[in-house]
């Protein structure tokens, strides 16, 4: 799976910080957009309000405060990194036809007065550009992120992300992402930082039955994981028959890589494997 690196300005670009935004006042403001979402049942005001949403977050990010605020939403995810420099926000809303739709941002302190900023949508769109084909990476798309993990390698800092996407009335999904940047900020998805199988990975789904619940967290300096099987034999291969089979499998951050852990005990700090299994796929 091939990683892309986006070299082109998105949406708000490079910013001089030349006031200073409320941030206060905006949060409660968006804090008011939110339930005005949570009451509405047609779809294009929802996303119209969420777009004003965007709106008032694009004033947020001009501020390097806004990577230190305490952020307190009730439907809207904000993460920031351990290193403060990386911040993303998502949120979904549903829509009537049982699927969602995904807002957020990647944003990033590319020196103390400038901050890049990527919106979600804007950036989906550009890669799905016929100049972009040859080397877009399939797998990205806009979803609900809930954990960040941050990792550096030599020079290197990565940030892994865990999110979900409630496909449709089916299926649910579990994503991890990998993202970093370069040194003039350009964002970098898809490096492909996880192994296992004798592959390389940057980016993985995982599609389970709409009912079940999988976990998927970082814990004891682990992702841990439920292995995920079909309810029965016949229904090999339909990830809306799929759902967790009772064990875990885990990647382990080792050597600049998140290698693959089959059969792990989540009860051990360690994530030891506890026993042999075939090798198994993501």
């Amino acid at each position: 799976m091939k990683k892309y690196i986006i070299t082109f300005l998105i949406s708000l670009n490079f910013y001089s910080v030349l006031s200073q935004i409320n941030i206060n006042q905006t949060e409660n403001k968006i804090k008011d957009l939110e339930q005005k979402i949570k009451s509405e049942q047609n779809d294009s005001i929802k996303i119209a309000l969420s777009e004003e949403i965007e709106k008032e977050f694009s004033k947020i990010l001009l501020s390097r405060e806004a990577f230190y605020y305490e952020f307190k939403f009730q439907y809207i995810a904000v993460l920031k990194s351990d290193d403060n420099f990386f911040l993303t926000i998502s949120w979904s809303i549903p829509l009537n036809n049982g699927e969602f739709k995904y807002f957020g941002f990647f944003a990033y302190q590319q020196s103390k007065k400038r901050i890049k900023t990527y919106n979600f949508n804007s950036l989906f769109e550009s890669l799905q550009s016929p100049e972009m084909m040859a080397s877009r990476n399939s797998g990205w798309h806009p979803i609900l992120y809930y954990q960040i993990i941050t990792k550096e390698q030599g020079r290197k800092t990565y940030y892994t992300l865990l999110g979900w996407d409630g496909k449709d009335a089916l299926s649910n999904i579990k994503i991890i992402d990998i993202i970093r940047f370069s040194g003039n900020g350009l964002i970098i998805l898809g490096e492909k930082l996880i192994q296992g199988q004798g592959k390389k990975f940057g980016h993985i789904e995982f599609e389970f039955n709409e009912r079940s619940v999988m976990t998927l967290k970082y814990m004891n300096n682990a992702i841990v994981f439920d292995h995920l099987a079909p309810i029965d034999p016949q229904y090999k291969g339909i990830a809306a028959y799929y759902g967790p089979d009772g064990t875990y499998d885990g990647l382990i951050f080792e050597d600049g890589k998140w290698n693959l852990i089959e059969a792990i005990d989540i009860r051990n700090p360690k994530m030891k494997t506890i026993k042999q299994k075939n090798k198994k796929s993501f």
